[in-house]
This record gives C-alpha cells, sequence and structure tokens, in this order.
C-alpha cells in the first residue's frame, strides 16, 4: 500500500474498503435471511412459538449489530481523512 504525502493510502484503498464493506453488507444480510428461513423451515417446529419468536428475534438483532461495527470502523477512518485533508483537528 502506498502513501501520499497526507498520509493518505488513495482513492484506490478506499474504493477497495468500500467494495469489501458492501460485499460484507450482502452476505450479512443474506446469510440472516438464509439462517431465518432454515430454522423456521426445519427446526421451529420441534419448539415453542416463543422460543422461535426469541430465535428469529436473535438474528434481526445480530445482523444489524454486525453491519454496524462493519460500517463504523470505516466511517471513523473516513471522518479522520477529511478532517485531516481539510485542516480539521482530526483524532
Amino acid at each position: 500500500m502506498e502513501f501520499d504525502e497526507d498520509g493518505d493510502a488513495g482513492e484506490d484503498h478506499i474504493v477497495h474498503e468500500v467494495k469489501v464493506r458492501i460485499i460484507g453488507s450482502i452476505a450479512a444480510l443474506a446469510g440472516g435471511v438464509i439462517a431465518i428461513v432454515l430454522y423456521l423451515g426445519f427446526l421451529a417446529t420441534r419448539f415453542a412459538w416463543y422460543s422461535n419468536l426469541a430465535v428469529v428475534l436473535s438474528i434481526l438483532i445480530a445482523v444489524p449489530a454486525v453491519l454496524v461495527a462493519l460500517w463504523i470502523h470505516w466511517g471513523m477512518s473516513v471522518g479522520h481523512r477529511i478532517a485531516h485533508r481539510f485542516g480539521g483537528p482530526g483524532w
């Protein structure tokens, strides 16, 4: 990875980071939907309705938590780069 005079990795690196996070987001959403469908299709009949509800809600909470963790790191690094580039205090 090459850095310019400001210490940034360049536009190609930023584009690569965004691509990786978009692919990760799509994979997390698809994985969540697949997990719910497989659970409800094969395992739901073995448990009570409230257990099924708990599993589905857990998946619906876990997927956005993964997405938030995935994107917060990128947002903070971009904020740092923008602040640095425009003369802000940075972190």
